[in-house]
């Protein structure tokens, strides 16, 4: 409910219509900034075989975050106190250091 708010839409069939749009594949050798993804082994939403291949296809630095046993929910909570540590690869945000940024 809260991306279909995010994303403009008030008709569920539509907004249903449109998440069929949502497809980083055709770029994913395109994205070469730093990417954070995460999430749960038992991902309903997107099988974890696509996305060990969305992450292996993207160019940029990059760390997987798989919660075991965890639907997709319980990982943006979690995800959004990790903090990235140098040896991941990442340059900061915004061209700030993370520690800088608060």
């Amino acid at each position: 409910m809260r991306f279909m708010y995010m994303a403009g839409y008030t008709d569920e069939r539509e907004f249903d219509r449109f998440c069929y749009t949502i497809d980083l594949g055709p770029i994913a050798d395109q994205i070469n900034g730093d990417v954070l993804t995460g999430s749960g082994s038992d991902n309903e939403l997107s099988p974890s075989e696509h996305t060990y291949d969305l992450m292996e296809r993207i160019q940029g630095p990059k760390k997987l975050v798989v919660y075991g046993g965890g639907p997709p929910r319980l990982v943006v909570g979690n995800l959004c106190g990790c903090r990235p540590e140098p040896s991941y690869g990442y340059r900061g945000m915004a061209g700030r250091a993370v520690d800088q940024r608060r």
